[in-house]
């Protein structure tokens, strides 16, 4: 029987431009050495996404793609802890974006937590363009990681 773990929430600061944190957790039934070299080659990325995703390119270490009303993204890999942590950025984007892929081994070594953060930097207009599609596309690749 698997047991799935899943927390998206959006939290927003008080301040005239506003940090929008965006959370998604998993158990994934592989161990940290596969989920990790699955995510950390961006040309994996594509068969984790939401079909709302449009203009999806990557290579190994950037990818770009667009979510529906929003900008083009652009993202690249800035940080590898292996086995544990893949950080990117943005990139060349109109939205200042980081995506954080934290991965913590179980105990039984069979299988791992996964937990997706995305952090952007938004003024109010922003956020209010942002916060739906946002909170879509990380349960969207939460729902894509559970059927791994």
């Amino acid at each position: 029987m698997k047991k799935i773990i899943l927390i998206i929430f959006i939290l927003f600061s008080l301040s005239n431009y506003r940090q929008a944190n965006a959370n998604s957790k998993n158990t994934y039934y592989e161990n940290a050495k596969k989920l990790f070299e699955k995510f950390s080659n961006l040309n994996n990325l594509k068969d984790f996404l939401p079909k709302e995703i449009e203009e999806f390119e990557s290579t190994e270490s950037s990818c770009s793609f667009k979510i529906s009303k929003l900008p083009k993204m652009s993202l690249e890999i800035i940080e590898k802890t292996e086995y544990k942590l893949i950080k990117l950025k943005s990139k060349e984007s109109q939205i200042p974006f980081l995506m954080y892929c934290q991965i913590k081994e179980n105990m039984n070594k069979k299988s791992c937590q996964v937990t997706l953060i995305a952090e952007m930097q938004l003024n109010f207009m922003m956020k209010m363009m942002v916060e739906k599609p946002l909170n879509q596309f990380l349960c969207s690749l939460s729902d894509q990681i559970k059927k791994i």
